[in-house]
């Protein structure tokens, strides 16, 4: 459940994400929610999380305990740091049980700051992307509204918000009001 964007365009990044969640299966709306944002702020680093509400319990909770032993500045900090992410939700949240949601392998993550934009799929990739991704369940649809409209648009946060729209518009998943961030990239 979600449509969860970055992009990188003119010299900023942009990371945008639905606000769409649920409870034993019933949507919860981000009007409903007091905490919907699946974007969590590190530093001067924006990472968008898609998954169980665990993870974003548990992303939560690294920031407050030691936000200086996250690191995001290259494709390898980000991995060794997602690396200790997944190792304490095994650890700390027993997620390893049957049919819990890291079975399904469902932790996905975007991160943007001003190095670049990044993402991770899976336990063991990190991409560093050169225009945009998306992750979630409306990802086909922002990545083809966001392939559309790159060209056509000045900023990356107007990108990043056609993406997530898109997510929203054509998956039962994804649903508006969204958040955005827009960052001035270092590089």
């Amino acid at each position: 459940m979600s449509t969860i964007v970055v992009v990188r365009r003119a010299g900023y990044a942009a990371i945008a994400a639905d606000t769409l969640g649920a409870v034993a299966g019933t949507a919860l709306g981000g009007q409903y929610d007091q905490f919907p944002d699946k974007i969590h702020q590190i530093g001067h680093t924006y990472m968008g999380v898609c998954g169980s509400a665990a993870y974003h319990m548990l992303v939560e909770s690294l920031i407050a305990k030691d936000p200086t032993g996250l690191h995001f500045g290259n494709r390898t900090e980000i991995f060794e740091t997602l690396r200790k992410v997944r190792q304490t939700l095994a650890d700390e949240l027993d997620l390893h049980g049957a049919g819990t949601p890291s079975r399904r392998g469902q932790f996905e993550v975007l991160v943007a700051n001003q190095h670049g934009i990044y993402g991770a799929t899976g336990p063991h990739e990190v991409y560093a992307y050169t225009r945009f991704w998306a992750i979630g369940t409306g990802r086909e649809y922002a990545l083809g509204a966001m392939q559309a409209a790159y060209e056509h648009q000045k900023t990356a946060g107007d990108i990043a918000e056609i993406g997530v729209q898109a997510g929203a518009e054509f998956d039962p998943d994804t649903r508006l009001p969204l958040t955005v961030y827009t960052l001035k990239l270092k590089v």
